[in-house]
């Protein structure tokens, strides 16, 4: 309520009532025009690295190795803190609610099973769609570190406006939110 994202804006007109896609997609549209704009401007800001290389007389001083290490303990634990937080604990949360057959407030572990696991893969169009889903993915995964190695090698080799354009346009992906990619999968 209080600082509404437009990501957020856009997932709350899909699932629920009123359903309003056509809102959705525009704010979509814009979010991606948004992202791209801020690439391009990103592309064109670093596209001379030699601006980004320090030259001095002498080398930067190292800091004492006791403050290196108390530094690399506080950095391991914030990552760590991190995966817990957002990999870790969702995931979590998925296996437990899939464990339980219902959710009661409580639980303990003689109340998990996988009956609910079970029942999901007996059902044949859930068996079709997760074969489906690793052959979509297998495939279009090898076609894109192919095509992602080409590219690569291409921007590596020629600095050519065509080599750019194919190394951004292969960028594209990344900056539209995940849910934003998600929806139109689902409306495609």
């Amino acid at each position: 309520h209080g600082f509404p994202v437009l990501a957020y804006s856009i997932y709350q007109r899909t699932p629920q009532f009123p359903l309003d896609y056509s809102e959705a997609a525009a704010m979509g549209f814009l979010l991606l025009l948004l992202t791209a704009c801020g690439m391009l401007a990103y592309a064109q800001l670093v596209r001379v690295q030699a601006r980004y290389v320090t030259v001095g007389a002498r080398g930067a001083r190292r800091a004492p190795e006791n403050a290196r290490k108390s530094l690399r303990i506080l950095a391991s634990g914030a990552c760590l803190a991190y995966v817990l937080l957002a990999v870790a604990m969702p995931l979590g949360a998925i296996a437990l609610r899939a464990l339980l057959p219902y959710f009661s407030g409580t639980f303990g572990l003689s109340d998990m099973s996988f009956a609910n696991i079970v029942a999901t893969l007996r059902d044949g169009a859930v068996r079709d769609a997760l074969v489906n889903s690793i052959v979509v993915t297998t495939v279009s995964t090898s076609l894109l570190l192919v095509l992602a190695f080409a590219i690569a090698v291409d921007r590596g080799r020629s600095h050519t406006v065509i080599a750019r354009l194919a190394s951004t346009l292969a960028s594209l992906p990344i900056c539209g939110p995940g849910v934003l990619i998600g929806v139109g999968l689902l409306w495609a």
